[in-house]
């Protein structure tokens, strides 16, 4: 299983992502993370070998260790400003 890690500013996408890779359900609603979400999203191999990974959306509010293996980088098109923030959120994964 690899952990994984979504990072980026509120409202880019990061939970819609995840929720469309897990489960194939996309809302138009937004609504903030509040906490922790874990969903688990399997890839299949071109070889048909099971790829694993547990993603950990964390509500941008929550200051958590990150013991993760993996990221997801995400910003929005229509906001520059969660674009320029992206260094921001690879230096804390880092």
């Amino acid at each position: 299983i690899i952990f994984n890690r979504s990072f980026g500013d509120a409202a880019v996408g990061k939970t819609s992502l995840v929720s469309v890779m897990s489960n194939g359900v996309f809302s138009n609603h937004y609504q903030s993370t509040i906490g922790i979400n874990v969903s688990t999203i399997t890839f299949q191999t071109s070889s048909n070998d099971p790829i694993t990974f547990e993603c950990y959306d964390i509500s941008g509010k929550l200051s958590v260790t990150n013991q993760s293996t993996s990221m997801i980088l995400m910003f929005d098109f229509t906001n520059r400003a969660s674009y320029k923030n992206l260094d921001s959120w690879y230096r804390d994964f880092n």
